[in-house]
């Protein structure tokens, strides 16, 4: 159990600095600053969702990136004021969804891995 308590707030804190691959439309121009723009979106968002629940414990990485996911949607969804966050992603905005998306599934389906001694 120890092993997975530190395995996970090691993962917490290496996800800001590796944001998950993203895909770039066919009409994205600029992949280069584009792929510079959602870095920086993905650890935003990241530092945002550890303030907007400051009782999630460092370790809860599960909870942390669907609250970081329904913010991303948020976000591209215009439910929220993005702050100019996206601008730097104009034709890549869904794929930056599609790419939380599937760091959470990522996350959800190795979880236990975390667990374990051979971690």
């Amino acid at each position: 159990m120890l092993c997975g308590y530190y395995a996970l707030g090691k993962l917490w804190d290496a996800l800001p600095v590796q944001p998950p691959p993203l895909t770039h439309s066919a009409r994205c121009a600029g992949q280069q600053r584009c792929a510079k723009a959602w870095g920086a979106l993905w650890k935003t968002v990241l530092d945002t969702a550890s303030q907007v629940i400051p009782g999630l414990q460092r370790e809860d990485v599960l909870g942390k990136v669907m609250l970081v996911e329904s913010m991303m949607k948020a976000l591209v969804e215009r439910e929220i004021p993005s702050q100019g966050w996206l601008d730097g992603l104009p034709h890549c905005r869904e794929n930056a969804m599609i790419a939380t998306t599937m760091k959470v599934r990522e996350i959800k389906d190795t979880l236990t891995d975390y667990f374990s001694d051979d971690f």
